[in-house]
């Protein structure tokens, strides 16, 4: 006869176990071993986080063994230990072999490894060039130092460029996709000051960034 037994686990913030109900599966014949039932919880973590133990338990004395469902999320061995590979959710079966006193058991759990934060940190540099009657460009890694770099599609915006107060956004163009800034010709030679938003989209494995506004200069000599 198989009997269905119900574990409801509390609910905590953070990289910890989640509220769970998980059915286990235990087998009771006429063999006169004693019903075999499994502890564990679901369990919520972040992409990045270091590798952690299962921590499941039986009441009895079988050999407890793992399988995870999505390999691309979690990967787990013998002893319990689970490592994150990657954003997402795996169901994870654990089994407890049948012994001389008690019988097989199985259950299954959920693990989600939740986005991570975008690790995007920017810093705004100084950068010189030549008064030239021509229309100059300069790489986005020219006017701002990636001290991390964003995770996902970059986007950039001009938000202002002045000198003495007074506006000279029209003499500067940046492209949305990569950055590189276009300095337009017939600007006069002095120090600028510009403001430019930037944002990483975000990816499979981690969550768009805020947008980011750096203040960088430039000198036209």
């Amino acid at each position: 006869m198989i009997t269905d037994n119900t574990l409801t686990a509390s609910n905590t913030e953070g990289d910890k176990s989640v509220h769970a109900t998980s059915v286990d599966t235990v087998q009771n014949n006429k063999s006169g071993r004693k019903q075999q039932i499994i502890t564990a919880s679901n369990i919520s973590k972040t992409y990045g986080n270091a590798a952690f133990s299962i921590g499941a338990k039986t009441n009895g004395d079988g050999k407890l063994s793992y399988i995870s469902r999505n390999k691309k999320v979690v990967t787990i061995n013998s002893a319990g230990k689970v490592k994150i590979k990657g954003a997402g959710t795996a169901k994870v079966t654990i089994r407890a072999e049948k012994t001389r006193l008690y019988e097989a058991a199985s259950k299954t759990i959920t693990i989600k490894i939740n986005k991570a934060a975008n690790p995007l940190n920017v810093k705004g540099k100084t950068a010189k060039i030549k008064a030239k009657n021509k229309n100059q460009t300069l790489k986005v890694t020219k006017v701002i130092r990636f001290k991390k770099k964003g995770q996902g599609t970059m986007s950039y915006s001009l938000v202002s460029a002045a000198k003495g107060g007074k506006s000279y956004k029209k003499y500067f163009k940046v492209n949305k996709k990569t950055g590189k800034v276009t300095v337009k010709k017939g600007l006069a030679k002095g120090n600028y000051t510009l403001k430019l938003k930037v944002k990483a989209g975000g990816n499979t494995n981690y969550k768009a960034s805020k947008v980011k506004t750096v203040s960088w200069k430039i000198k036209i000599q």
